[in-house]
């Protein structure tokens, strides 16, 4: 056990180490540091969301850690399969499971601002939000990568984070263009597939910026068995 925050519900306290991928793949997992940090009853073990008991809890966090893995061995889908024996992602996402896909992101940092919450004609939720992350490899620098997320997913982001709150987020780099004040613009944002909360411990007050700093009051926890809002 360790002292941090929970991926799935944001609180902070002693959490249980669960492994991605279980069972057979549990050396993986292993070997690969594929493992997050759960509340222990909750959502590791025995809440009725918790990752031991619901398959979608479990897939999300497979996809999650699939995507961080293809990245951090600029791997294919084709390459996961054949490590890990089945393929987690959507797959219409991906021309060729056989080459890397190159738009795919993963964003560990700080909420800029408060999240934007609007809903499209077609009642559409989406939520535009800011993460302030460190470029790594490089000393006091600062990127800040815009995100967008739909549905589900925008209406969990607008209510639980909030300026300064730490924020994991992994998607598909995608371009768009608008306009304003009559000129084509093109925009460059993460289409966010999951998102999680960032470990935020109570004693950490740094991995932020200057620009983003943590929020006085700290963040907004997901009440005692109240899993509705989970983005998945």
């Amino acid at each position: 056990m360790y002292y941090g925050t929970c991926l799935l519900c944001g609180k902070v306290g002693w959490l249980e180490e669960h492994h991605v991928f279980p069972a057979a793949l549990r050396n993986k997992s292993e070997k690969y540091g594929l493992k997050v940090g759960l509340c222990g009853d909750s959502c590791h073990r025995n809440g009725k969301r918790a990752a031991h008991q619901c398959r979608e809890t479990a897939d999300a966090l497979k996809q999650f850690m699939q995507t961080r893995w293809m990245i951090q061995h600029r791997a294919s889908v084709e390459e996961f399969r054949r490590e890990f024996g089945k393929n987690y992602l959507e797959l219409d996402q991906y021309e060729d499971e056989r080459s890397f896909p190159m738009n795919l992101i993963g964003v560990s940092g700080r909420m800029v601002r408060d999240p934007e919450l609007r809903y499209t004609n077609t009642n559409k939720a989406v939520t535009s939000f800011c993460i302030a992350c460190d470029r790594p490899g490089v000393k006091d620098k600062v990127d800040f990568i815009d995100c967008v997320a739909w549905d589900k997913k925008a209406e969990f982001v607008a209510k639980y984070f909030h300026k300064g709150q730490r924020i994991e987020v992994s998607g598909v780099l995608t371009t768009r263009t608008y306009e304003k004040d009559g000129q084509k613009r093109k925009a460059v944002e993460v289409r966010c597939d999951q998102v999680f909360f960032g470990d935020s411990k109570k004693d950490d007050t740094s991995g932020g910026t200057a620009s983003s700093p943590a929020p006085a009051g700290g963040f907004t926890e997901m009440d005692d068995g109240d899993d509705s809002d989970l983005p998945f």
